[in-house]
């Protein structure tokens, strides 16, 4: 489900905090239920669904289940290839499947495609981009992959990196 949460390291779970976009006024209360962020100078991390609602992050690409897709700075587009392999498959599983088989809505099928993995699956593309989940992310408008590593972020229909509108004051802020 779609839920008001964030992830603190120290505050205690159901502490209710009130985050701000210092950028645009807007603000939303959210419940700490996790412990993170875990990317250098961030202090929350907010679920996919508080951080669209104070306009943190523009539009991203989910699964069927609502599971936020992410995309590697590591990979290359063109030609397209995963350089996922090893451990990292086990914190960002490749999304699978066929291209016929997905539904694109507000997605440009045209920028849809596969890759054959070196592992020998078929891994869904994005305008060239191969497609991940994050394993951390258990419930659907999650996005706590965002910005993990400066190398790993949610991506938008056209296969772009989302981000911030801007600087939220709270480091990468969702």
């Amino acid at each position: 489900m779609n839920t008001m949460t964030a992830a603190h390291r120290t505050l205690p779970f159901d502490t209710v905090v009130k985050v701000s976009n210092l950028s645009n006024g807007k603000a939303v209360t959210v419940r700490i239920n996790d412990r993170g962020p875990f990317v250098k100078d961030r202090i929350i991390d907010l679920s996919y669904i508080a951080a669209k609602q104070i306009d943190m992050l523009g539009k991203v690409i989910t699964d069927s289940r609502g599971m936020t897709l992410y995309r590697f700075d590591r990979d290359t587009p063109n030609p397209p290839e995963s350089n996922c392999y090893g451990p990292c498959v086990g914190l960002w599983p490749p999304v699978t499947g066929t291209a016929d088989k997905v539904q694109a809505v507000g997605i440009d099928k045209a920028l849809i495609g596969t890759i054959t993995r070196k592992d020998g699956a078929t891994q869904l593309t994005i305008n060239g981009w191969p497609l991940y989940h994050y394993a951390k992310d258990t419930a659907p408008g999650e996005a706590r992959g965002q910005a993990v590593g400066n190398t790993w972020y949610a991506a938008t229909p056209q296969g772009s990196k989302a981000a911030a509108a801007q600087d939220s004051g709270y480091g990468s802020g969702y």
